[in-house]
């Protein structure tokens, strides 16, 4: 039977367990959260979803020093709060040993965090849970038109989440190019943060421009009057244009439209990836390693951002998740 400890029983830790009961290996599932009202809620998730099966099982814990004993993981997924995670971290590559690690985003909230965190990753089999990378149809346009040609694109919604969503993009733009973002532009950026959808949480509006490493240029819009979300690019060498629209479901290359099946789900998507894990396919998923690369330069571009817009020493950590 193999073993995955999930850390965080969240929503998104949730989705994970719902995930994991589509593989098609046995699995003991082992799910630590230090908070009783978080592990009650993911027994009445797992209750109401009807997840049972007889090759699953699932044991709940409130301290991660109840599995540190346990010698072996197939795989732990890191799926707390942004708030927990870099020390949660921290531990868990002193303490764990697994074969592999899948840790949701953002890796960290601050640069001093992410050079530790680094520093203590494993040098293999630890990815960043960037799903575009793993869902099928973005990997199939990838394949299609993506031959790391360079690209300027422009993603815009009305509400995007600059500050805690800007590295899926930059993610998506490493996955397109191979580039890696070597100077940022926030400008663009209006002076003040305000309070996120997230409790405890902090946004920012305005232009964000990321520059990479072979010419690639990514421009990030949050506005109130953007009427269409979507993520329209140019390829600077042949100057043909498309367009990816995932919340209603299509996409445009080489002047033909075609459906998509828009942004999977978490839930579908884990048990795949952890039966590709276990069967030797491997994952498109970012290495913890790249990802930190990628994430770097936005981070102190934000972290210089926010000391001015709230007059708070750029080393403390950032209200971001």
């Amino acid at each position: 039977m193999k073993k995955v400890l999930i850390i965080g029983s969240g929503n998104l830790g949730c989705r994970h367990i719902q995930g994991l009961y589509y593989s098609d290996f046995a699995i003991e599932i082992h799910i630590v959260d230090t908070f009783n009202l978080s592990l009650l809620k993911c027994r009445r998730f797992i209750d109401s979803n009807d997840l049972s099966a007889t090759d699953k099982v699932i044991n709940f814990y409130d301290s991660v020093t109840h599995v540190e004993q346990k010698t072996f993981f197939d795989l732990v997924i890191v799926s707390t709060t942004a708030t927990q995670r870099s020390e949660t971290l921290l531990g868990l590559f002193k303490n764990i040993n697994s074969r592999f690690w899948l840790i949701e985003k953002p890796l960290v909230q601050s640069s001093k965090q992410l050079e530790m965190v680094i520093d203590a990753a494993p040098n293999e089999g630890a990815y960043v849970n960037y799903a575009r990378r793993e869902i099928e149809w973005h990997q199939d346009i990838k394949t299609k038109y993506f031959s790391y040609e360079p690209v300027n694109v422009n993603v815009c919604s009305s509400d995007l989440g600059i500050a805690c969503n800007s590295s899926h993009f930059v993610d998506l733009i490493n996955y397109w190019t191979g580039e890696f973002p070597i100077n940022l532009d926030s400008s663009g950026l209006e002076k003040k943060w305000h309070n996120s959808k997230r409790e405890g949480f902090k946004e920012i509006e305005g232009e964000l421009i990321v520059n990479f490493s072979g010419g690639s240029k990514l421009s990030l819009l949050s506005a109130k009057n953007v009427k269409l979300a979507q993520i329209a690019g140019t390829f600077i060498k042949s100057q043909e244009g498309f367009t990816i629209n995932e919340a209603l479901g299509w996409q445009s290359f080489q002047g033909k439209f075609s459906d998509n099946k828009g942004f999977t789900p978490q839930s579908l998507i884990t048990g795949v990836l952890f039966d590709k894990l276990m069967g030797g396919e491997g994952t498109q998923l970012t290495d913890i390693h790249t990802a930190a690369k990628c994430f770097a330069p936005l981070l102190k571009e934000l972290e210089s951002h926010w000391a001015r817009s709230s007059g708070r020493n750029s080393k403390k950590v950032l209200p971001i998740t």
